[in-house]
């Protein structure tokens, strides 16, 4: 019995070992695909960086939009005047030029009713022809809920006393 033994536990210690090894070229092989495995390993890890570079870009640029849209939004839509105080410390710091030329006092109205735009402002540039056949131009805006009107040079609003709608009927 003792024989039958040793010769089972050789013949299966011989068995697990022919069964265990396997042959030059399948080894080969192997190494081969392990090789090749690690260079796509190392190609997929490169792409993966340069995909989280591209998308690190992207989260920028979509941050960077989404502040200029809360910088828009805090500004638009264009809105009025809160109070006559308001109107006239805006006034003072967008003054047109001195004394500019009647031909380009149009021009100047349209640079500082731009000017109140990008500061969230709503100014209306208005040129009207008068009974001496002279054309005038002033900037009009709402505050306190009246309107009020200016030239372009001069750093005062004065308060609109005519009904609106009478007063743009008067100036056709």
């Amino acid at each position: 019995m003792k024989k039958l033994i040793i010769v089972l536990l050789f013949t299966t210690a011989f068995s697990i070992f022919i069964s265990g090894c396997i042959s030059q070229s399948e080894y080969e092989s192997l190494q081969q695909e392990l090789s090749t495995t690690k260079q796509e390993l190392s190609i997929t890890q490169g792409k993966l960086e340069d995909t989280q570079i591209e998308l690190s870009a992207t989260q920028d640029k979509l941050n960077s939009t989404q502040d200029k849209i809360l910088m828009l939004e805090a500004k638009y839509p264009l809105h009025y005047f809160e109070t006559i105080r308001e109107l006239e410390r805006w006034i003072e710091q967008h003054q047109g030029q001195d004394k500019p030329s009647a031909d380009k006092m149009h021009g100047e109205a349209l640079r500082i009713q731009y000017e109140a735009m990008l500061d969230g402002y709503l100014i209306s540039a208005v040129t009207f022809p008068t009974e001496e056949g002279y054309w005038v131009t002033v900037l009009e805006a709402i505050a306190s809920r009246e309107i009020y009107w200016w030239h372009p040079t001069e750093l005062e609003a004065h308060r609109n006393t005519l009904d609106y709608y009478d007063y743009r009927e008067s100036i056709k």
